[in-house]
């Protein structure tokens, strides 16, 4: 058993010194380049852009070019003495150009314009919110796989103790200093060990798998972070904290983009009210008009000013305008819920840090204590001053300690995490890593 053991260990080594490195930032610029929802909101916004242009376009007059000709056969004639006479050409040619620009239209286009230009924000503010929420869970992801790391190095830690403890119980057992139930307690100690490796193991595999159900990047057994977890204490106000996320969350600029919009709406719908004048030209060239000399081109002209006014349309402008002021109403509610919601996050998260700092000094210490106690309780076994159990006991409680500052340490980088997104800054947090 001795020689598996050794040749587990070789092997465990050997794939590590192939490994990778990887870092948060390697993971996000493949979740930046693969993400079908970045993809689909970056065509969106180009979407939005392209509508305000379509928008702008009523700025500027219309104008229209056409042409015609047109062969004639079988055309009635007169016959006048000698003179013969018919009052179509064989081929007609026409030509016109005409045009239409609104003068005015109760400022209609104004606020279109205005319109298309908070949708293409708004489009901007779902793509910066998609982002960061993609961002959050790229991180935290990579943050569980790091942890998950850290438990399978503790767990590989764990059968080595555990292999050592088996090894010394069966030469004592071998001298007569140690009794069979000692040596069965320690091989299924051993065994146990070896359980929990196997489980660590797969935590990994499968935090590996989530990070690449999220960035399409392969991640590999033998790779290892190149970011580890590390104490993050940080004293924060929760004013400050509440004032950075009212100023800068994109749930509410875009809220506040929605009211605009509302209000926008309602001066759309009052443009109705005002008459529409619209200036129209046309200008035409053609054969075929005078009577008296058919192949004769003539030309002629139009211009003119068009008012149209609805007088009357059921009340149909006020019901819209009503329409339109109790969504904006809605909207400026739905703010405040916002806002409220906002507050809790922050409230309930200053408690989970101010907790969290509470436990970090006193885990650290009881790490230390561990250590020094199964260093202890195993110098004392092997002089026959303690038992079996108590050499599982200390075993069980390091590794238990080790693993929970580990969890400390991931807790802590999530807390984090949660204090960027809550202020809307995941891109911030990500710099850190890009250096």
């Amino acid at each position: 058993m001795q020689w598996l053991t050794f040749g587990l260990l070789l092997i465990y080594s050997v794939q590590f010194a192939f490994a990778k490195t990887i870092g948060l930032n390697d993971l996000w610029n493949s979740c930046q380049t693969n993400s079908t929802q970045l993809h689909i909101l970056r065509e969106t916004i180009k979407q939005a852009e392209n509508q305000v242009l379509t928008s702008k376009s009523y700025l500027y007059p219309e104008i229209v070019v056409s042409g015609l000709m047109q062969q004639n056969g079988n055309l009635p004639q007169i016959q006048l003495g000698n003179r013969t006479m018919q009052f179509q050409p064989d081929q007609t040619y026409r030509g016109s150009i005409q045009t239409n620009y609104s003068l005015y239209n109760g400022r209609r286009t104004k606020y279109s314009i205005q319109s298309q230009l908070l949708q293409s924000d708004l489009t901007q503010n779902q793509y910066h919110f998609t982002e960061n929420q993609l961002a959050y869970d790229v991180s935290k992801a990579y943050w569980s796989w790091v942890f998950a790391f850290s438990a399978e190095k503790i767990a590989v830690k764990k059968v080595e103790l555990a292999r050592q403890y088996f090894f010394l119980v069966d030469s004592m057992f071998q001298m007569g200093l140690a009794s069979k139930l000692d040596l069965s307690q320690a091989k299924l100690n051993y065994e146990q060990q070896q359980v929990s490796l196997d489980n660590a193991r797969m935590n990994k595999k499968m935090a590996a798998m989530a990070i690449e159900s999220l960035t399409k990047y392969k991640i590999f057994d033998e790779d290892v972070p190149k970011n580890e977890l590390y104490d993050t204490t940080f004293v924060v106000k929760p004013d400050t904290i509440l004032e950075k996320a009212l100023s800068q969350r994109l749930e509410i600029k875009s809220q506040k983009l929605r009211i605009r919009l509302s209000e926008i709406q309602i001066h759309i719908h009052q443009a109705n009210l005002f008459p529409q004048l619209t200036l129209f030209g046309n200008y035409s060239i053609a054969n075929g008009v005078d009577p008296f000399d058919a192949m004769k081109f003539r030309d002629q002209w139009t211009v003119g000013l068009q008012m149209v006014y609805p007088l009357f349309q059921g009340f149909r402008t006020k019901w819209e305008m009503e329409t339109s002021k109790h969504f904006q109403r809605q909207q400026q509610f739905q703010l405040e819920q916002i806002e409220d919601q906002i507050e809790k996050e922050v409230y309930l998260y200053f408690v989970k840090v101010s907790n969290s700092n509470k436990i970090l000094s006193f885990q650290n210490a009881a790490v230390q204590h561990a250590r020094d106690v199964w260093t202890t309780v195993l110098a004392k076994y092997e002089s026959g001053q303690a038992s079996s159990f108590e050499v599982q006991e200390a075993l069980t409680q390091l590794a238990t300690t080790e693993l929970n500052q580990v969890q400390l340490f991931y807790d802590f980088q999530v807390a984090l995490l949660d204090y960027y997104k809550l202020t809307g800054n995941m891109l911030t947090y990500l710099e850190r890593f890009t250096q």
